[in-house]
């Protein structure tokens, strides 16, 4: 029994390591990226095709159904599109479904209502260039349809200038950010390059044998080898965006590199930490804080201006309290987490900048 326990111990630990340890280097998602590109070439076929693969790889992403549903609408596949936002309505975050049901919804009415909500849920989930590109297609189509041209000239005089400032590169402080929103007086941005590599807690590794045994995963006898290091970040408890070694580094030896006077512009902003929907992990309590990283929800809203260098942090939890989510340097969500402790883990800080 002693030894059997021994071997489930082993095991587990090594599940860990493996989670924790060196990470895939496959980029994910290429398939949603071809897909888009399809569809913006007005190949619809091939769209739906690369589509499926997206879906197949992020089941819970609903950009890739929204993206099929329109290639199928604009093939007159009205049924289908349908079908396509019922599975997302199953497969998406809690927080989302009922909006893609209502999308359902409309495109069972007319084709003509469904382009008009596919543009709008394009739109809430902040992929506004996506809901354009939408209803320009469906005009040049179908120009008899007035909502889908009212709807694109409304979209337009909402975007106006700030589309040009969407994506744009601005200097502030020593460092270049890109403009990812823009909440008049504020802009919000994000590091155009990573600043550093740093853990997002620190943490020190075991170092013996009665160390490890208080770790939560067991406390089960095995026989330690000197030249094996579990990882410390297990034990750390509940670790969230609140408590993290990061977000103080943040918000103070960062923070205090910038002047007064650019101080005076950085806003205060009011975080709201939410819990991982798909594991239940704890986001922890909501944060004020004058710099901080993108959430899971972010990242999602502005994926196509998250490109870069290497991959980087995010302040949402994954399955596990020592592990959290991360994005990818094509500006993907990889379907795994990083250990906190991980110090190959690259930042790029994000906040509310005041327009002059």
């Amino acid at each position: 029994m002693k030894k059997l326990l021994s071997l489930v111990l082993v095991a587990s630990l090594l599940l860990v390591l493996t989670a924790c340890g060196a990470q895939p280097t496959t980029i994910p998602n290429p398939a949603l990226v071809m897909a888009e590109k399809y569809l913006a070439d007005l190949d619809y076929e091939q769209a739906i095709v690369q589509f499926d693969q997206a879906i197949k790889i992020e089941a819970r992403n609903p950009r890739g159904y929204l993206g099929k549903a329109d290639a199928l609408l604009q093939l007159e596949r009205q049924d289908e599109a349908a079908d396509v936002l019922a599975v997302a309505a199953k497969k998406a975050q809690k927080d989302q479904r009922e909006d893609l049901k209502a999308v359902q919804e409309e495109i069972r009415k007319s084709p003509e209502d469904g382009f008009v909500s596919l543009s709008s849920a394009y739109e809430k989930l902040g992929w506004r260039e996506l809901a354009l590109s939408l209803l320009r297609r469906a005009t040049a189509k179908f120009p008899d349809m007035q909502k889908i041209v009212s709807a694109l000239k409304s979209l337009s005089d909402t975007l106006g200038s700030d589309s040009e400032i969407i994506g744009s590169v601005m200097q502030f402080g020593s460092y270049d950010w890109i403009v990812l929103d823009v909440q008049e007086p504020y802009v919000l941005v994000l590091a155009k390059d990573v600043i550093e590599q740093r853990a997002y807690e620190s943490c020190e590794p075991y170092s013996s044998l009665d160390e490890w045994q208080r770790w939560p995963a067991g406390n089960a006898s095995v026989e330690f080898s000197t030249g094996w290091e579990p990882h410390a970040a297990s034990a750390h408890g509940t670790v969230t965006w609140e408590t993290c070694s990061l977000r103080k580094y943040l918000n103070d030896e960062f923070y205090n590199q910038f002047s007064p006077e650019e101080k005076s512009r950085i806003r205060l902003t009011r975080l709201e930490n939410s819990d991982n929907d798909v594991w239940h992990t704890l986001g922890g309590n909501d944060t004020n804080d004058y710099v901080f990283l993108l959430s899971l929800d972010e990242a999602e809203k502005y994926r196509s201006l998250l490109a870069g260098a290497s991959w980087w942090w995010l302040r949402t939890p994954y399955d596990f309290q020592y592990k959290i989510e991360h994005v990818y340097p094509d500006g993907n969500n990889p379907p795994w987490g990083a250990c906190i402790d991980d110090v190959t883990g690259s930042v790029r800080p994000a906040m509310y900048i005041q327009l002059t």
